[in-house]
C-alpha cells in the first residue's frame, strides 16, 4: 500500500491529494492519475477531476463521465496541441503509442490526421512504470544543503558584524578613559609651578575626549 493509499484509508484526503499531486507532477502513471481525478471529484472540483481522469484513462461514458464531459466541453474547439497543453507535462509529451486507448480514441475522433501526426512525432517520451525516487530524493538533499550553507553564511557574518561593533566601541571607550587616567596622574605629580598648566591641559583633553566630564580641581592636592 502506498502512503497516499494509507493516509486515504485514515481519512486525511487533503494529505493524500497532496501526496498524490507531489506524484503526478513527477511522472506520468495513469493509475495515479485517475486515484488523483477521483479524490477531486470526492472534493467537487469537477473540471480538474474530468482532467486526470480523462488522461488516465476512465472509460469516457462510466461512472465519472460528468467531470470527464465538463473538462472536454470547455477544450472542446480548441487545436490539439492547445487540448494537450491543458495537462501536465509528463502526459502531454508521453509517447502517442502510451497513451490510454480511450485518449487515443477521443483524439482520433476529434482532431485531424495532420494534428495527430506532428503529436506522433513530437511526443518521443517513453515515461517508466515506476517514477525514480532516488533521483526526487537527492534533489530535495540538495536543496536542503544550499539553503543551510547561506543560513550558516548569513548568520557568521551578522555575529561577525556584531562583535566587530562591540570590539570597536570597547577598544574607542577604553583608550578614553586611559588617556584621562594618564592626564590626571601627570597633574597630581606635576610641580607646582607648572600645575595650573598642566590642569588647563588635562581639562582640554577630556573635554575633547568626553564634553560631559566636569573640571577637575587638582589644587588641592598640592
Amino acid at each position: 500500500m502506498q502512503k497516499w493509499e494509507w493516509e486515504l484509508k485514515k481519512g486525511n484526503i487533503w494529505r493524500a491529494k497532496e501526496i498524490l499531486r507531489g506524484h503526478i507532477a513527477q511522472i506520468y502513471q495513469p493509475d495515479e492519475y485517475i486515484a488523483y481525478g477521483k479524490l477531486l471529484y470526492d472534493l467537487k472540483d469537477y473540471y480538474e477531476a474530468g482532467k486526470y481522469l480523462f488522461a488516465g484513462g476512465a472509460e469516457i461514458d462510466g461512472k465519472y463521465k460528468d467531470a470527464i464531459y465538463v473538462f472536454l466541453e470547455r477544450n472542446n474547439s480548441v487545436h490539439l496541441h492547445e487540448f494537450m497543453s491543458r495537462f501536465p507535462l509528463n502526459f502531454a509529451r508521453t509517447s502517442y503509442e502510451m497513451l490510454p486507448t480511450s485518449v487515443k480514441t477521443y483524439i482520433e475522433s476529434h482532431f485531424s490526421s495532420e494534428e495527430r501526426e506532428t503529436l506522433k512525432k513530437e511526443n518521443t517520451i517513453i515515461y517508466p512504470a515506476t517514477p525514480t525516487r532516488t533521483v526526487c530524493f537527492l534533489k530535495k538533499v540538495k536543496s536542503r544543503l544550499y539553503f543551510i550553507f547561506w543560513f550558516a553564511v548569513t548568520v557568521f557574518f551578522t555575529i561577525s558584524f556584531f562583535v566587530g561593533i562591540y570590539t570597536t566601541l570597547k577598544y574607542i571607550f577604553e583608550e578614553k578613559n586611559s588617556e584621562r587616567e594618564y592626564c590626571i596622574n601627570i597633574c597630581k605629580f606635576a610641580p607646582s609651578e607648572s600645575l595650573q598648566e598642566c590642569i588647563e591641559k588635562e581639562h582640554a583633553l577630556i573635554k575633547r575626549l568626553d564634553p560631559s566630564i566636569q573640571k577637575t580641581d587638582y589644587s588641592k592636592s598640592h
